[in-house]
């Protein structure tokens, strides 16, 4: 099988070192050779560090991005244009712009409940001074992941932003704006993957994945380049990324197998290194 590199991987953060290792074991089953890493912006217990660490130890398995972007600062642009002048960080996000659901409750290995609260702008995602981030990743020449909820929005930021590659996080739900938005913006990169993940598992949305198919593949055929992998692997505060790993990674196949080898290979690998400045 192909590499395949990951471009949307959140590190836990409740037993860090033995979380990365059991991730890695999970990539190494799957063919998985490359995965971009970040906290969760917001969640103090989850920082920068995860993935910095992750990224000295295993360089060529880890790519960092720098999440911890506090969008109430007065001068987040300029504390961004600092962070990424140190360090090894390759992006920025992904960033909360807008979400349905303010409030994600989670569970610890050890069974206590808690709650997160996504920290959008406080003073709405298009505000000017929120922009100001995105012109700092241009300066910098490194993408932006966000997470965005509202189509509307995100037609708006790819459009005010036109010298900042934006990827669209899990834009696997947004397919009545996908071919439009590809089309008009050369910007823009969708990440697609959790989409086919979690139709096939079982629960009700289950029968999504012969949709999925139908809709995505013609798309990765025709965007060849413009839409990137991302499994949005994400287990907040345990140390079983294994099962979810092997779930979302299994399913490609049933993806790759319906297309041209320029397409797979965009998908899987190619889109990210370009979008990196890797070729």
């Amino acid at each position: 099988m192909m590499a395949i590199f990951d471009g949307h991987v959140h590190l836990s953060d409740e037993k860090p070192e033995e979380y990365v290792e059991a991730l890695l074991r999970a990539m190494d089953r799957n063919g998985v050779g490359r995965a971009i890493v970040f906290g969760v912006q917001g969640d103090p217990e989850a920082p920068d560090s995860l993935a910095s660490s992750a990224h000295k130890r295993w360089p060529d398995r880890f790519t960092p991005f720098t999440c911890e972007l506090d969008t109430e600062h007065p001068q987040m642009a300029e504390w961004l244009d600092e962070r990424l002048s140190e360090g090894d960080w390759r992006g920025l996000g992904e960033i909360f712009v807008t979400t349905n659901d303010p409030v994600m409750t989670y569970q610890t290995s050890d069974g206590e409940t808690g709650e997160f609260r996504y920290p959008v702008p406080a003073n709405g995602p298009l505000d000017p001074h929120f922009g100001e981030v995105f012109e700092v990743c241009a300066k910098h020449g490194i993408p932006a992941l966000v997470h965005c909820d509202d189509e509307e929005v995100m037609e708006t930021l790819v459009s005010r932003h036109p010298a900042t590659t934006i990827i669209w996080g899990h834009a696997d739900w947004y397919i009545n704006s996908v071919r439009r938005l590809l089309g008009g913006y050369p910007n823009l990169i969708c990440d697609i993957g959790t989409g086919l993940h979690f139709a096939a598992l079982d629960h009700a949305e289950k029968n999504l994945v012969e949709d999925w198919l139908a809709v995505w593949v013609p798309l990765l055929e025709e965007f060849a380049g413009r839409i990137s992998f991302g499994s949005d692997l994400f287990e907040w505060r345990h140390l079983e990324p294994d099962e979810n790993a092997d779930c979302a990674y299994s399913l490609l196949e049933r993806v790759t197998s319906q297309l041209s080898a320029e397409a797979k290979e965009a998908w899987l690998w190619g889109t990210l290194q370009k979008a990196l400045g890797e070729y």
